[in-house]
């Protein structure tokens, strides 16, 4: 399974945590992402998002995840 975490979220930064799960429940890959609002124009409105698609693409990364090997 997958799932988010968020760390830090406020109206100018956000930290976000994504984690791959096992069949077991066990974490077997995460990745971390930061976004700052003020850092382009696509971040004024959608920073949130993409500091969870960073996330994501960090966990999934197949050097990270071995079900992606």
């Amino acid at each position: 399974s997958l799932t988010s975490d968020v760390y830090h979220l406020d109206e100018a930064s956000c930290v976000i945590k994504a984690a791959v799960l096992n069949e077991k429940g066990q974490v077997v890959a995460n990745g971390f992402a930061q976004e700052d609002k003020s850092s382009s124009y696509i971040n004024k409105t959608s920073y949130v998002e993409n500091c969870e698609t960073s996330a994501w693409g960090r966990a999934l990364s197949p050097s990270l995840c071995p079900y992606l090997r």
